[in-house]
């Protein structure tokens, strides 16, 4: 039984970084998790919105939509890497002289099930999701509907799946929201 899930940052718990940079929060909302940055990427400056707040594994970056993560977790654990390499980019950038680097989500597919999940009135967001199971090819991916970051499991082992892995591993920083299980 496949089940999706909205990835958060825990930023109640953990710190996230911010910046001052108006026209780059904007940029990055409308760009982030589905479309590629790649060469275009001009980190921003950034600083630690809460600083007594204990660094998750996961950091927040501009909120609790995006993570960052340091070279140093990716190093620690070699599988996140392939999670985030199948499905998307990393995005460089330097904080206190460390190394990290924001994750960008292009598995952006289509998975949403048309006939049963229900938008807004406006059109502008899903209220009641559902998705087309064979549809899916990684865990992490993002929908065209929005720009979350979401994950799947139950298409493989739990350690292979991004959530499992992460739960197993007990990284910090992250929340997974049940979004939709198939067959209910």
């Amino acid at each position: 039984m496949l089940t999706v899930y909205r990835v958060r940052v825990a930023t109640t718990k953990f710190q996230y970084f911010e910046t001052d940079e108006a026209e780059f929060l904007e940029s990055l909302w409308l760009s982030i998790h589905g479309t590629e940055i790649g060469a275009d990427w001009i980190a921003p400056s950034v600083y630690i919105f809460k600083p007594k707040k204990r660094e998750g594994h996961f950091v927040g970056f501009l909120g609790g939509r995006v993570f960052a993560i340091t070279q140093e977790v990716i190093d620690a654990s070699p599988s996140l890497r392939s999670f985030f390499e199948q499905s998307g980019e990393l995005l460089p950038f330097t904080y206190n002289k460390r190394e990290f680097y924001v994750f960008n989500c292009l598995n952006c597919i289509e998975a949403l099930d048309a006939k049963n999940a229900q938008m807004s009135a406006t059109g502008t967001t899903v209220d009641s999701y559902s998705f087309v199971p064979t549809r899916f090819q990684f865990t992490l991916f993002a929908i065209p509907q929005s720009n979350e970051l979401l994950c799947v499991e139950g298409m493989s082992a739990p350690a292979d799946e991004f959530k499992g892995y992460v739960e197993q591993q007990k990284l910090t920083g992250l929340m997974f929201e049940k979004l939709w299980s198939e067959g209910e």
